[in-house]
């Protein structure tokens, strides 16, 4: 397809072009963003980082206008996840802990609820001495969530264009 315009239209031309192109990028970004939820929710499920699902609901995207999109986690403890915790750190409080070990291990019937509290500290106390492992959840999902966002505008590039 061939367009011709005088040199006066240029300016006006390429501006309208560059909106529709910017609108088309911003539309993806969202696009990308949504995607992005929906994989960090299932790379959630794949590590089993769900306890209550505060993590797993916390996962979510939003339109930027006239810029873009983000995505990401609002859970407080959602950087320790992603990133893990130092050894050395201030030891995590202990309320959730003895709390998770209550749901998960003596509701199970791995520890008696008796040295629910011990086992709490135990834990506690190793997360202090030797930090907790990153999960990466958000960094394992960018690359695809990239891929699908320059694919996406792409095809909205290409199909505007017949």
């Amino acid at each position: 397809m061939t367009i011709r315009i005088t040199p006066a239209q240029l300016g006006p031309e390429l501006r309208k072009l560059m909106r529709r192109h910017k609108k088309i990028a911003v539309d993806a970004a969202y696009d990308a963003a949504l995607l992005g939820t929906v994989l960090a929710v299932g790379e959630t499920d794949k590590q089993s980082l769900v306890d209550l699902s505060q993590y797993k609901q916390s996962w979510e995207a939003k339109r930027l206008p006239g810029i873009g999109a983000e995505w990401g986690n609002t859970a407080p403890y959602s950087s320790v996840i992603e990133y893990g915790r130092r050894p050395g750190r201030a030891g995590p409080p202990l309320k959730p802990i003895k709390d998770w070990v209550k749901r998960k291990l003596v509701a199970n019937g791995s520890v008696d609820a008796k040295e629910a509290d011990s086992v709490a500290a135990a834990i506690r106390w190793k997360i202090h001495h030797h930090g907790s492992k990153p999960r990466f959840v958000l960094k394992s999902t960018v690359p695809k969530v990239r891929e699908h966002y320059i694919k996406t505008v792409q095809r909205k590039l290409e199909k505007g264009r017949k």
